[in-house]
């Protein structure tokens, strides 16, 4: 709405991320089972580095591009949120599946508090150091991946 879209625009927005991440994220499951988890997450992970920087670079001028931002962020989320969970599963114990998922959620939920205080705190010194910020987050997270798990299993490269 800060770009000048009505709430009712913002309200469509937000259901075709849905929809899309809805419809898409049983095709990206199933081809994280056929090409590894690990693939699908470095793609995803960079496709959303993309995104969110972009989302950075719009202006009131330029706000009709959200709708295609919001579609392919809607791509990522799908290509990435059950898979992540899916990951996890994958490289715990067997014993500890379970618990490895719990920790998981919980470390994400635990760190959504202090990110979105970081990103305050970003916002109000420059409006787009947020969303630059949680791209270069997501391209070091393709980098860790790339260096420290092999074929869908966590290893330490010394």
């Amino acid at each position: 709405m800060d770009l000048g879209n009505a709430l009712s625009t913002v309200i469509i927005m937000y259901l075709i991320f849905n929809i899309t991440a809805s419809v898409l994220s049983p095709v990206f499951g199933s081809l994280s089972d056929r090409i590894g988890r690990k693939k699908l997450l470095i793609a995803g992970y960079g496709l959303y580095a993309v995104v969110y920087s972009t989302f950075g670079f719009i202006t009131p001028g330029s706000n009709q591009l959200l709708f295609g931002l919001w579609l392919i962020y809607g791509i990522y989320y799908a290509m990435t949120e059950g898979v992540e969970k899916a990951f996890v599963v994958d490289i715990a114990p067997k014993e500890s599946r379970a618990t490895a998922l719990g920790f998981h959620q919980t470390i994400v939920g635990v760190t959504l508090l202090p990110a979105s205080i970081i990103a305050g705190i970003l916002f109000s010194f420059f409006p787009a150091a947020p969303f630059l910020f949680g791209g270069g987050m997501a391209i070091t997270t393709v980098f860790i991946m790339g260096i420290f798990i092999r074929n869908d299993s966590v290893t330490i490269n010394h």
